[in-house]
């Protein structure tokens, strides 16, 4: 009997483990394939949250709601409206949130912004802004999701 029950406690105790081991497998492919699908203004979203306060200048306190409003509807096959996004939100953070890169790598960013001509060209200027900002000006929890932004990102390019 005692065999029996602990036999028994055994399969229950693996059973569980089993069942979380695939739930949380499930909640990370969900969310990998949340981002692979994801949206422009979602992805600039999820930026924007990903930095701390102080990767912004002051401006931003006053008018992150209107930028906030104005992204959740932002269309990445509107080119040019994405890429007036992305320097609207370049002016929000603080020259300090940026590498030394960003001094020789400005002028590219800003030339880009006039000339997008295609979703290759949008997410070429996205990739190029976040690569530039200082990972020190992320959050904790948004160092770890980076690489899949990027990715999502550059699949921008492929839509």
């Amino acid at each position: 009997m005692k065999k029996l029950i602990g036999v028994l406690f055994f399969t229950i105790i693996l059973s569980a483990t089993v069942h979380a081991h695939s739930r949380n497998n499930l909640i990370v492919l969900k969310h990998e394939t949340s981002l692979q699908n994801a949206d422009f203004g979602n992805l600039v979203t999820m930026l924007i949250n990903g930095l701390k306060p102080s990767a912004f200048t002051k401006d931003w306190k006053t008018k992150s709601v209107v930028f906030m409003n104005k992204i959740k509807t932002q269309d990445s096959k509107d080119l040019t409206g994405s890429a007036s996004t992305l320097f609207e939100l370049a002016k929000y953070l603080n020259p300090n949130a940026f590498e030394d890169s960003w001094k020789t790598q400005k002028g590219a960013f800003l030339n880009g912004v006039s000339n997008v001509k295609n979703a290759g060209d949008l997410s070429k200027l996205f990739s190029l802004l976040l690569s530039n900002i200082s990972p020190k000006y992320f959050t904790k929890e948004f160092k770890s999701q980076v690489d899949s932004l990027k990715m999502s990102i550059g699949k921008l390019g492929s839509n």
